[in-house]
């Protein structure tokens, strides 16, 4: 079994908040999808956050945490920009 991550900063543009890098993330599909049709299929895909977490943790400044009601709700803003990432 491998796991393969996609760091964040391959797949999103670093100076743009919430901004896929397309052309990365269509480069990389295609290798991977060569991989795969040679026979390696047990590969986990995760990817990381980039321009799509980072840039909302520092905005609502809870990279040092979540305790307040705000700081649920920004949490949960972030983590569903993060989720967007996957469409």
């Amino acid at each position: 079994m491998q796991i393969l991550k996609l760091g964040g900063s391959v797949i999103t543009k670093k100076d743009a908040k919430l901004v896929p890098d397309i052309n990365n993330i269509l480069n990389l599909a295609a290798s991977i999808a060569q991989v795969w049709k040679s026979g390696k299929r047990d590969i986990i895909i995760v990817h990381g956050a980039g321009s799509f977490g980072h840039a909302l943790v520092l905005e609502y400044k809870i990279n040092d945490g979540v305790k307040t009601e705000p700081e649920r709700f920004a949490s949960a803003k972030t983590h569903s920009a993060c989720a967007s990432l996957l469409l």
